[in-house]
């Protein structure tokens, strides 16, 4: 008898084992005093955002010096 040719979607999907969380030093958790510092003045988000923007402003004008040549 022939056997039948397995299709890709029948294989059975191996499950992903979990990652066991290291203990860290619950006092520097993070760099956690340094972050609370940064989140009075507006924190990590605002700093990317500060970063974007001028990411995207320094493509700006190397397209328009790019144009001028």
């Amino acid at each position: 008898m022939r056997r039948r040719k397995k299709n890709k979607k029948d294989k059975k999907k191996k499950k992903k084992k979990k990652k066991k969380k290291k203990k860290r030093n619950k006092e520097w958790e993070g760099g956690k005093r340094k972050r609370k510092e940064d989140e009075e003045e507006g924190g990590r988000r605002r700093r990317r955002r500060m970063r974007r923007r001028k990411k995207k402003k320094d493509e700006k004008e190397e397209k328009e010096e790019e144009e001028e040549k």
